[in-house]
Order: C-alpha cells, then structure tokens, then sequence
C-alpha cells in the first residue's frame, strides 16, 4: 500500500507493557508513528473483540507501506496486507476476541508519518460477514541454485537442472495451508478422491514465487528472524525426487506442525523430480555440486541477518550436501565460525562409512546432530543394493550409532505403512514431528516423549516406545 516508522507514539487512554516488552492498548483509539527508509516496526498490542479491526494509513505522501498482522499470543502471522496492490490503507478485522499486533515495514526510500487505527465492530462489515480464515499462509524463503525455466500463473518456475555458475537465486514462496489440514500430511490433490486440481481449502498449495535481490532478500528475511524470540531460523534442504515446487510446499509444511516462531527456509538444489536410475544418478552428481553453494549460502545468512539459532533439517540425499558443507569447518562469518544448533539428519542416502567420516568432521559445526533411520524405509534398501553397501539412513541392524558424535534414533516402529516408499516417514509421521517439535526447543532425548533408550554392543540410541492404547 502506498503512503509509511521508527519512533512512535500513542493516543490512548492507558496502556501497560506485556512480557515480551510491547505496548498493550486496552482502550485506545489510534496510534502513530514515524518509520525511517527500509525498515520495520511493531505496533503496540490491541485487544480486540470479533468484528473490530485494525487500519493502516500513510499521512505522509509517497510512502510505501506493508502491514502484517499477529496473534500476540502464538506469535502467528494471521493476516497481511497485499503487496501486489497499491492501495490508500489496509484493513484487517478480527473474526475471534484476542490480543493482536501490526508490524508495520515501510518499503520505500522516504520516511514520514503513519497510524494504525482501532476500528469499531461493523464499520465495514457485518459480524455475521466476519469468518476465520480457510486458509492460512506461509512464506518460505527461499534460495536455489536451481536453473530458471520460465515464468507461470505462480511466478517464476525453477527446474531440474544447476544454474551452471557460483551463484544462487533468491526469493519469497507463498503457501497456503488449510485449516483442515492434518499435522503430517502434504494434502494434494488425489484421483482416488476424484480431485484434479488444487483446492486451497483442501490442499497445501504453492500460490506464488517472487524473486528477490539478494540484498532485498536478507533484508526481508532479517526482519522475519528478528520479529521471532529466538532470533531463529530453520533451514530445510530436500532430498532427491523432489520437484522446487514441492520442496517449497513440504517446507511450509513442516515450519507449521512444528509451530516454529522464526523463518522457515528452502535451500533446493537441481533434482530431478522423478524415480529412475539415471534420475537418481543425476541427482547425486547435483547434490555434490551444491555443496559449495549451500556451504555460501549459510555464511551469508547467517553474517546478513541478525540470526542467533540456526537448526538445518535434511532429508534422503540432501544430507550429503548439508554434512559435506559442514564437515571442513570452513562455513564461518565475520567474528568466527558458524555454529548450528540442532542438525536433523533424516533418512540420510549416504553410505554409512562415509557418514561415520562425515559426522566427525561436522563436529565443530553444530551443537547436536540427531540421526533418524528405519529399518522399513524401502528407499534406503533399495539405495543399498544399487551401491552394495549398507545406507546411513538404514535402521535396526544396520543402525548406525556413535557416541558422542551423533544421537542415533531408530524410527522403525513408527507406523509408515500408507506412505509408499515409506522414505518420507519425518514429515509424514505426526510421532517424527512431534519429536522434532522438542528437538529444536532444546530438550534432550531423555526429556523427550515417547523415546527409550537401547543399548546394544557399539553403545546407547534410542527407539520410539508403543503409543499407549
């Protein structure tokens, strides 16, 4: 919207300041404030009733201004205003009682003066009119080394091939999610449902991709990351047999089960997107191309944003490219290397004496890895027989388990039997997330639910316990 803040006042008639060090309007009206070039501010926290509403307007001229809208309590992005328009104010009501907040982000190369106004119920709209969402909506950051194709109804499309030079492309995926959506599932459309397209109320849908500069990209995805707690980030990188678009959906996915409060972001390197021996066999040369690449990629972020906690989520194939770019311990910043705190190895596709190497060497680089094998995972058996040596993401006998180094968890008793090759069982697995969801809040696996403890002759892992029935 046109029209834009850094220091800030209110008219209201009191107001208190809550825990996390915000303004609380309990009666107020209005407030204003003023907003310097390119930068971003929060409103004070208003509590609303069903049907009242926030307003965002410009009172200086040739401002540019973005509003984004939060549940103060769970820290959700509930709502955002348009930023494919220009329009005179953005508006926004609530459809549930509760405390909320605007951050406001002045996009343009002029500061001046702005306002967030408290709307009554009804001015615009009747209770009855006033609805929860269907929908709600994530952005994933995004940086690919990935080939540009072309251009569609979503925005720009990335294929299957590398970029074929030493650098990355950049950008914002809009996913929605459905409030029906089930924790674990990637809902899509399905032939045995009868349903050939994407249906935003029934399905996670890729809405749109928007490219943006590298320096506009770390300066949006900063201000995601410091709006959080934490100042936290979670990386995803995807494994092979997965297209961009589907990478982007399964990462939004993830970063909403988990309920995870900072930036969710996509590194997708050049899979081919399809089962076959000589797709799997171009998606491992890729992999070992990306390796630099991501290995660039988390020095920039992390000496660009701000970022104190970083965790990294891999699956199948791209563990090789995470564990090889954090395995010389040369990723680093300005000020001394990086650290990552949680890295989750999922079903890795790496021969297991490799990975034995692999996560020696990664030791200086995070503060806890956590591998997750099954015994069940068809994928891995049949990676083993084209290799002839057992895979680090194999389970029971074959588990890989070093003390000290790694902690080892055997997710073979966790149910996978609908999902095909059973190689996606992390995302797909509500038990998996859910012990992800403790992982990355720090907990250890003697804290965690569900998790007991197995000792056999090379040392302790763990395994999930049977739900009680």
């Amino acid at each position: 919207m046109r029209g834009s803040l850094l220091y800030g006042f209110l008219i209201v008639s009191w107001a208190t300041i809550n825990g996390n060090g915000l303004a609380q309007v309990r009666e107020s009206q209005k407030w204003e404030a003023e907003i310097e070039p390119f930068s971003s501010l929060p409103s004070p926290v208003f509590e609303l009733e069903a049907g009242q509403g926030l307003r965002l307007s410009a009172l200086s001229t040739d401002l540019d201004l973005d509003g984004f809208v939060y549940d103060a309590d769970s820290k959700e992005l509930v709502d955002k205003s348009d930023d494919e328009k220009v329009e005179q104010y953005y508006e926004w009501r609530a459809f549930k009682r509760g405390k909320y907040y605007m951050v406001v982000r002045n996009i343009s190369a002029h500061g001046g003066s702005s306002e967030v106004d408290v709307l009554p119920r009804g001015t615009a709209k009747s209770l009855g009119d006033i609805r929860a969402p269907n929908t709600v909506v994530m952005d994933v950051y995004y940086a690919t080394d990935r080939a540009v194709i072309g251009q569609s109804a979503k925005g720009t499309s990335y294929g299957t091939e590398p970029l074929g030079e030493d650098r990355l492309e950049y950008g914002i995926a809009r996913v929605t999610i459905p409030q029906a959506h089930a924790m674990g599932e990637l809902e899509g459309p399905s032939i045995l449902r009868l349903e050939f397209s994407e249906d935003p109320e029934k399905h996670v849908v890729l809405k749109s991709t928007t490219p943006e500069s590298p320096d506009s990209f770390y300066m949006k995805v900063s201000d995601r990351v410091l709006k959080s707690p934490r100042r936290e980030a979670l990386v995803f990188v995807h494994g092979f047999n997965v297209t961009f678009e589907d990478a982007a959906r399964r990462t939004a996915q993830i970063s909403y089960d988990l309920g995870f409060a900072g930036a969710a972001i996509l590194y997708s390197w050049p899979s081919q997107g399809k089962l076959g021996l000589v797709e799997y066999n171009k998606d491992g040369r890729n992999a070992e191309l990306s390796v630099p690449h991501f290995k660039a990629f988390l020095s920039q972020f992390s000496a660009r944003t701000g970022v104190r906690t970083i965790h990294v989520i891999a699956h199948s194939m791209g563990n090789r490219v995470v564990m090889k770019a954090l395995a010389d311990g040369s990723v680093s910043r300005s000020g001394g290397p990086i650290r990552i705190r949680e890295v989750a190895l999922m079903a890795p596709d790496i021969d297991a004496a490799e990975f034995r190497r692999l996560a020696v060497a990664m030791q200086g680089s995070a503060h806890r890895v956590t591998l997750y094998a099954s015994s069940k995972d068809a994928a891995m058996q049949a990676s083993e027989r084209l290799s002839g040596y057992p895979r680090a993401g194999e389970g029971g006998d074959q588990i890989v388990i070093m003390p000290g180094v790694i902690e080892t968890i055997d997710s073979s008793t966790v149910d996978t039997s609908l999902l095909g090759l059973m190689h996606q069982y992390y995302a797909d697995n509500s038990t998996i997330l859910a012990d992800l969801f403790h992982l990355i809040r720090g907990e250890d696996a003697h804290e965690r639910f569900r998790l007991k403890p197995v000792n056999n002759v090379h040392g302790q892992y763990w395994v999930f316990a049977p739900a009680v029935r």
